[in-house]
């Protein structure tokens, strides 16, 4: 498993500025945390949503780093994930957190 956090530069009110994702060996996204401009927070994981994996296809992470000079992805330890996973799923809805279904 690795674990990644990364951030966006972008003008979409509707895309995620801070992100971190959970990935198998095998490139799927197994949990993720995304926040966005209006400082909502969403944790969804692909076993609640009934998926094998969060996003379509495989999560090559490689490819953000060579194309999208607008991300930066930093690959974390399992511990620094577990913590920001635990921060943002105790937080109330009212400080922004939505749990994604």
């Amino acid at each position: 498993m690795r674990y990644f956090l990364g951030t966006w530069a972008h003008d979409s009110p509707d895309d995620p500025v801070r992100m971190a994702y959970e990935v198998t060996e095998d490139r799927a996204v197994l949990r993720r945390i995304e926040s966005f401009p209006d400082g909502r927070t969403e944790c969804e994981t692909a076993a609640d949503q009934g998926l094998v994996s969060l996003v379509h296809g495989d999560c090559d992470v490689s490819s953000f780093e060579l194309n999208d000079l607008t991300m930066t992805l930093t690959e974390i330890t399992a511990q620094e994930f577990e913590r920001l996973w635990a921060e943002r799923r105790s937080l109330p809805a009212e400080f922004g957190w939505q749990q994604k279904s």
